[in-house]
């Protein structure tokens, strides 16, 4: 049995380039808190798992692209201290998601979000400090020249300038109606954790409405919660945002009893008559999304 290997047209290569990238600079010049220890768990946890869930799931074998992003994407925003088992569980929930929280065969949330959310949570680590960046406009820098590449192979534009654009007029509300100093009303928008998560992990197109006008509400919903969050002092409120929007679209679907199919650019979804069963949708739309 041969092994399948991503598509040239598949956003994950592209990203897998750009968070090697990120590691690399963390490790050797920004001096991350991260240890070696806790990046080669983080990875191993979702490129194994994923990995194996995917066969049981298909039958095929697989480059686990998804768990490879994961991996590394975790690897640069969780920080827990010197503890290597913050970064296990936050692998294996990030992955397991996929598979375990989902509806008609399709899973809501994006799994490093998920895995982050339930983390920060539990209260068993916390989201990397901003002046581990370097404390500078290089690695800001990097992250939207490299992110606003990623926009190109994602085809999210509506979305990521909706979400900027409701973001700012957060950030000015936050400064003028509830006289919040400058740094906290649009301190996070200059830190490369918010590049990251703008073009990296929020136009994730699995998770994510296809059309214009769903993009726009998603987008606003994500900041009106954000805002929210923000005014209660809540801690990195974003990837709780994210994640609680993410709750509210699934509870959605299981309400209406419908759900919609978004795939990355360049694959095909086929998604089987209504008179195949659940499990056998299932499988199918799986496959086709590898």
């Amino acid at each position: 049995m041969k092994i399948q290997l991503p598509s040239s047209k598949d956003p994950r290569v592209y990203m897998v380039g750009v968070l090697i990238l990120f590691l690399t600079l963390t490790q050797l010049f920004l001096g991350f808190s991260q240890t070696r220890e806790q990046i080669v768990a983080s990875f191993l946890t979702c490129v194994l798992l994923d990995f194996i869930l995917i066969y049981v799931t298909t039958k095929e074998l697989v480059v686990p692209m998804s768990g490879i992003v994961s991996g590394m994407s975790l690897s640069l925003l969780l920080d827990s201290g010197t503890r290597v088992l913050p970064f296990i569980l936050c692998g294996a929930l990030s992955i397991c998601s996929k598979y375990i929280v989902k509806y008609k065969g399709k899973h809501f949330f994006n799994p490093t979000n998920f895995g982050v959310a339930i983390i920060l949570l539990l209260g068993v680590g916390s989201i990397t400090p901003g002046y581990q960046w370097g404390g500078g406009t290089t690695a800001l820098w990097i992250a939207l020249s490299m992110g606003g590449m990623t926009m190109f192979r994602v085809k999210r534009f509506v979305l990521i300038f909706s979400f900027l654009f409701f973001f700012l007029c957060s950030a000015f509300t936050l400064k003028l109606f509830f006289h919040e100093s400058y740094s906290l009303a649009f301190g996070l928008i200059t830190g490369a954790p918010f590049q990251l998560f703008t073009f990296f992990m929020l136009p994730d197109p699995r998770t994510t409405p296809s059309s214009a006008r769903g993009q726009i509400g998603f987008a606003a919903a994500v900041v009106f919660t954000d805002f929210v969050l923000r005014v209660f002092r809540a801690d990195v409120s974003l990837f709780l945002a994210l994640f609680f929007v993410d709750v509210l679209v699934l509870v959605a679907a299981l309400v209406s009893g419908s759900y919609g199919v978004s795939q990355w650019p360049g694959q095909k979804i086929v998604v089987k008559s209504t008179k195949a069963s659940a499990e056998d949708r299932g499988i199918a739309i799986e496959r086709s999304m590898r």
